[in-house]
């Protein structure tokens, strides 16, 4: 469990600095009361439309810079835990 959450935290820390503002050095962490579907974080992926892909237990948390979206079971997904994420050649694949 305490592994879990080291990954995680090394995972919110490494979102929190592709997020961040070079310019004036800000950063923004997010958790599940921002929105995330889960501070159980498996997988992050950059997509060539600059959207980032959060593979958590609970589904895939997509974020484009302004906007959170959720997605799981209940749209297609096959299963909830999404533990790994790839962006290639404009399409998202991911393992569950």
């Amino acid at each position: 469990m305490s592994k879990i959450i080291s990954t995680t935290k090394i995972i919110l820390c490494s979102l929190s600095c592709i997020l961040s503002s070079q310019s004036t050095g800000q950063w923004k962490n997010f958790s599940y009361t921002d929105g995330i579907s889960s501070n159980y974080i498996f997988d992050v992926e950059k997509d060539q439309n600059g959207k980032i892909w959060i593979g958590t237990q609970n589904g895939i948390t997509v974020f484009n810079g302004n906007h959170i979206n959720k997605y799981g079971t209940a749209h297609g997904l096959p299963a909830d835990n999404i533990i790994h994420i790839v962006s290639l050649h404009n399409t998202i694949y991911v393992a569950t």
